[in-house]
């Protein structure tokens, strides 16, 4: 499918086209297409297909060669300050007495000390951002727990989207400050839920797993759950809240959209081709 822009008023008529190569733009670049096809298939298979739609900035780094530079000085003449009174000091003869000082010049352009090459380069890494905008991720049905009660995400009155994270990533969301403890929890309690995996961590309740064969219990569980007041509620795994804010998007509803292959009336999930086809 490829996004139609049509006006609905004459004052739309001008920005309709921008606006639908705009739409092109995005889907292409965040390859929607193939999020699409993957959702579309939970759909067929298993009735409900979910796409999450999230605010992204993909970027990478490459390295360029620089040139080096340094400040373009100048030699000026300033008074000889008295370190006792802070007043200028005085020859002889009465008149203040000046030093000649090297002191970088400024660009009256930018108001900052002016640079120029020094004939030297270096190799730096530079950040390449190359897409910012929306971005549609396909859920499995499996990773998403609805309000059993609701019959679409307009009603439901909370949604919980699992996701499985490498110990890395949480780290990293730990740095940014994106994650974090709760005021009253302990520093030390908080670090090692971070570095400790899910399985690991149900292992030691004694609940079972945690045996590190498998992919998944070498990574964090994360639940993010959307409440229908506004709040958004991040848990690592399955034990400490790292996470609590409103919700970041003007409309106000949750992030998801959900693509039915045959409706049920009155619930959320529908039914799939396999299950018409037994």
């Amino acid at each position: 499918p490829m996004p139609i822009v049509l006006p609905v008023e004459e004052d739309d008529v001008e920005g309709a086209p921008d606006m639908e190569e705009m739409l092109v733009w995005s889907t292409e670049q965040s390859k929607l297409y193939l999020e699409l096809l993957k959702t579309g298939y939970y759909a067929l298979y298993y009735g409900t297909g979910i796409l999450k739609i999230t605010p992204v900035e993909e970027s990478t780094t490459r390295h360029v060669m620089v040139d080096e530079m340094e400040p373009v000085m100048s030699m000026v003449d300033e008074p000889l300050i008295d370190p006792e009174t802070q007043m200028p000091m005085m020859g002889v003869d009465g008149q203040p007495m000046f030093e000649t000082r090297e002191v970088p010049m400024i660009d009256p352009m930018t108001a900052e000390p002016a640079l120029r090459p020094t004939g030297k380069r270096r190799r730096v890494e530079e950040k390449l951002t190359y897409y910012i905008g929306p971005k549609a991720e396909a859920l499995s049905p499996f990773d998403l727990y609805v309000d059993p009660l609701c019959t679409g995400f307009e009603d439901a009155e909370y949604v919980i989207h699992r996701a499985w994270k490498s110990q890395s990533w949480v780290k990293d969301q730990v740095a940014s400050g994106y994650f974090r403890k709760l005021e009253d929890e302990d520093e030390e309690m908080f670090r090692a839920s971070v570095e400790t995996s899910s399985a690991m961590l149900t292992a030691s309740r004694g609940l079972g797993g945690g045996t590190g064969s498998g992919a998944k219990d070498k990574r964090a569980e994360i639940h993010e759950t959307w409440f229908r007041d506004g709040r958004v509620v991040t848990m690592l795994n399955k034990a400490k809240i790292v996470r609590v804010v409103k919700y970041p998007y003007q409309h106000g509803r949750m992030p998801f959209v959900r693509i039915v292959n045959k409706l049920n009336p009155g619930e959320f999930w529908g039914s799939g081709e396999v299950e018409q086809l037994e």
